[in-house]
């Protein structure tokens, strides 16, 4: 079980997942991560590539998506 995937905020940048986990292997040791189609608006992919004694490879989708306007309160003083 893959955790803390979550989608993201469009910033024109490489987006990458900082949380990631896979609780009880060990990154770099047990498994590799690596991205597809991750900086523009759209569906993104994280792939975990076993090594050592693990193999094979998972892909997990997360989402790029439009940055949320920030919200515009006009406020009258009398």
């Amino acid at each position: 079980k893959v955790e803390n995937i979550v989608h993201k905020e469009y910033s024109g940048k490489e987006m990458v997942q900082k949380f990631l986990q896979v609780p009880g292997l060990v990154k770099n040791r047990d498994y590799t991560v690596s991205y597809e189609n991750n900086v523009d608006i759209g569906k993104a992919l994280v792939i975990l590539s076993g090594q050592g004694n693990y193999t094979g490879e998972r892909e997990i989708a997360f989402r790029i998506v439009k940055k949320k306007k920030a919200s515009r309160k006009t406020v009258f003083y009398c």
